[in-house]
């Protein structure tokens, strides 16, 4: 039976590509069974079997096998309203087809026009009822040609089959023409214009004198200790088939410890769950103890005593097992932006927690005591280079924590009042042409945005790599915060300025009149900030910071610099990283040339409580970061009411809505997902944008061409059939048959095969509405022309 269900006991793993486009596995655990909870299909995913997706593996209690309980059958399950989308998407408001049938209306006006006229001079002249009924209704197939509909198509079929000869795949014809008028194109980021896979760059573990150590690129040689027991236990890697299979963020942070996952031997897969460590971790075999070099660089590194290095690398081999148990895991969700597992070592008996997820979200729930004072800082220091940051923390349990109570925890108590570990770096490079195809969208005046649910900073990083935002453009941010009016809460704006022509540009607040003003800079403007020491802005003041504080990469020490004038360090990874107050570094003029960037909670907060803001948000955003699969929707929809003709490309992955609801959806998966969109690429780059807009282009302008030609064949023709009426003549069958498919249907069907440009793509748009001056007056004055020398 086609049905949804929620699960009661017992785990499954299931394959929800098809659904979603993602194709890692998903863990779904029982729903919590709590008086105070009402279940809610999206809030409880986690929780929910939807028909569609593959069951992997099972696994169950004891005798007591799988349960789940049927929630919604037929097609109102989570498939039925994906093929319900797919079989009545969405109209598509488009103004060529719009203005098409109103021309078709006024044709059929001018056929009713000749028809009554016929009738009437007709019986007038007393002739046969039948051959003036025949004569009459001829001039409405006239008028309006039959082989309009075929004519019309002839465009989007050989751009449908030179789509196809570049692995571009179209379920939609209708969508090729819409894709000739686009003048805004967003994309997703991990796996669309970066590369799918990350790569561990290194790990930046916290100090017991709550600093941060110099970053280890070199994993296998992280000491033991609870920021490694993190790494290896808490990810949702699980094993089928002989197989890791789990994200590819967890497989990769998991593979570069060396560790090995095993599930316990001679027990089938389904009945793993009633163990009481289902999953263990092993630390590798032949571990021997870091030489002195690396205790001494290690010493150095962590500036601490003698005694607290011990008191680590006393973890290490030889002493103790390190292998771990996990015993519960609360798995990833995207509106939590975390992940913990509870675990047990495997030769003691207390159970700790583990929690991994995004730096603002851990930044909340970690113990402030535990947070390094640069914490903001370092975590800039790595996203503003594009880094994927991920935080790590731990806890403790109480000693007298049992196996049933620890099943029993919930979620808001276990992930509370943790200690802060260190951070997780990973890189995800720019993909190879992406830069090239940003670069010629933007010439061609289409405008772009980056729709993402990753780290703001990491999003405005890779913006800037890849061209989405201008070397000469600043970024202002948009932040909301909640404040106290007449005993109720509400909401105020504010903005932070990240200017990125020095490499020393800060992060300033700023007044937003300073930002929408478009009068000429003054004296004491930002881009004269530069040459004398940085600023802060806030209602239009400026005063003077008094230092500046960061933290070297890969140097020996942890530097402060107080008032630096000029320090440069150079690294083999991140380049130059320099505080230079030169004059010869100019910022770019900001107060004309400015992209806004925001997360998802302030997008839903100015859609709420600001909607006199939002216009300007839509027209200049660029960067949208931490934003949910129905907030990249309900974005496309903005920019649609602003008359943006909006194309999207994502990867499949929690992109199907927005690919759904943009005019041209581009989708990089190929999974049955991909469905969901009118483009399919089989070429997992954006490469297929710029060919899909200039096919649409050809198309489009195949269609105007077409629609004129059929348009005035049948005016001249019903012009020629009037006069010869007239005179009581008519044209033979033959005569009938040479024009319709000697003339015109053989050209017209031809149409089409010229390719489209093969250059870049030009700045102009074709036209997208008949009723305008150029179609309608090519199309009356070549009448006028006929006209006269017929009657003549």
């Amino acid at each position: 039976m086609q049905c949804d269900a929620v699960l009661l006991s017992g785990n499954c793993i299931l394959d929800e590509s098809m659904l979603t486009g993602e194709s890692v596995p998903v863990t779904k655990t029982p729903l919590p069974m709590r008086r105070d909870m009402i279940y809610d299909k999206k809030e409880h995913a986690r929780h929910t079997l939807f028909c569609g997706t593959k069951v992997i593996q099972t696994r169950y209690i004891g005798s007591e096998k799988v349960l789940a309980i049927v929630i919604n059958t037929g097609n109102i399950t989570a498939k039925g309203g994906l093929i319900r989308s797919i079989l009545y998407p969405p109209p598509i408001d488009y103004k060529f087809e719009q203005d098409s049938y109103k021309f078709i209306e006024c044709l059929g006006l001018i056929a009713l026009i000749g028809f009554i006229y016929t009738l009437v001079t007709k019986v007038s002249r007393g002739i046969d009822a039948v051959k003036i009924a025949v004569e009459s209704l001829d001039l409405i197939t006239i008028v309006v040609p039959p082989a309009l509909p075929a004519a019309m198509t002839v465009g989007r079929f050989y751009a449908q089959k030179r789509l196809k000869k570049k692995n571009i795949y179209c379920i939609s014809p209708r969508s090729i023409n819409v894709a000739g008028s686009i003048d805004c194109c967003c994309f997703d980021k991990t796996g669309t214009l970066t590369e799918e896979g990350l790569d561990m760059w290194g790990v930046v573990p916290k100090t017991v004198t709550n600093e941060f150590q110099m970053p280890i690129k070199q994993i296998e040689r992280l000491p033991y200790g609870n920021f490694l027991f993190g790494m290896v236990t808490c990810h949702s890697i699980t094993i089928v088939n002989g197989k890791l299979m789990g994200d590819p963020l967890d497989l990769k942070m998991f593979e570069s410890t060396g560790w090995t996952l095993e599930d316990q031997k001679n027990v089938p897969d389904c009945q793993k769950y009633s163990l009481i460590h289902p999953t263990i971790v092993r630390q590798p075999k032949k571990e021997i103890l870091h030489g002195e070099s690396n205790i001494a660089e290690a010493s150095v590194q962590r500036q601490s005593s003698i005694d607290d290095l011990l008191a680590d690398v006393g973890l290490l081999n030889g002493e103790t097992n390190n292998d771990h148990g996990i015993v519960r895991e609360f798995p990833f969700t995207s509106n939590l932006q975390r992940m913990s597992v509870i675990t047990r070592r495997l030769s003691g008996s207390n159970f700790n927690v583990y929690c991994k997820g995004s730096p603002e979200m851990m930044q909340q729930l970690c113990q402030p005591s535990s947070l390094p004072e640069n914490y903001s800082q370092q975590l800039a220091f790595f996203a503003k280079r594009g880094y994927r940051v991920i935080a790590m923390a731990f806890k403790p349990l109480s000693s007298k924590m049992s196996y049933i109570k620890a099943q029993r925890l919930a979620r808001e108590i276990v992930e509370s009042d943790l200690e802060f570990l260190g951070f997780v770096v990973m890189e995800n490079r720019l993909k190879p042409d992406t830069g090239e195809v940003i670069a010629s969208l933007t010439n061609a005046n289409i405008r772009t945005v980056m729709i993402t649910g990753d780290n703001l900073l990491t999003a405005i990083s890779v913006a800037r790599d890849c061209g989405i935002v201008s070397s000469d453009q600043a970024v202002v941010t948009v932040n909301a915060r909640q404040v106290l009016q007449k005993e109720s809460h509400a909401y105020e704006l504010y903005y932070t300025l990240d200017i990125g022509g020095c490499e020393n540009a800060t992060k300033d607040l700023v007044n937003i009149s300073d930002i929408i003003s478009l009068q000429s800079s003054t004296a004491n403007s930002i881009e004269e900030v530069c040459e004398t020491e940085n600023y802060q802005i806030f209602n239009g003041d400026i005063t003077s910071l008094s230092s500046v504080s960061m933290t070297l990469p890969n140097s020996n020490s942890l530097t402060s610099v107080e008032t630096c004038e000029t320090w440069t360090y150079k690294d083999p990874e991140l380049g130059v990283v320099s505080c230079k107050h030169e004059k010869k570094c100019h910022r770019p003029t900001w107060r004309n040339n400015y992209r806004f960037a925001m997360i998802g909670r302030t997008w839903q907060i100015v859609r709420e409580n600001f909607p006199n803001e939002l216009k300007n948000f839509v027209v200049r955003g660029a960067i949208f970061a931490r934003m949910s699969p129905e907030q990249k929707q309900a974005l496309i929809i903005d920019l649609q009411q602003m008359d943006y003709c909006v194309a999207m490309c994502g990867d499949g992955a929690n992109d199907c809505g927005a690919l759904k609801v943009a005019h041209t959806g581009i989708s990089l998966s190929e999974t049955e997902s991909a469905i969901a969109s009118p483009f399919t690429s089989r070429n997992a780059t954006i490469e297929c944008v710029p060919y899909v807009i200039k096919e649409g282009r050809a198309a489009l302008v195949t269609s105007f061409g077409i629609f004129k030609y059929m348009a005035a064949y049948s005016m001249v023709q019903f012009i020629s059939v009037m006069i010869l009426y007239s005179i009581d003549s008519n044209l033979t069958d033959k005569q009938y048959l040479y024009v319709d498919l000697g003339l015109i249907s053989v050209f017209a069907f031809f149409f089409g095969k010229t390719g489209a440009y093969v250059g870049p793509l030009a700045k102009q748009v074709p036209l997208n509405s008949l009723i305008s001056l150029a179609p309608l007056a090519s199309i009356i004055l070549h009448l006028l022309v006929v006209v006269v020398f017929q009657m003549a």
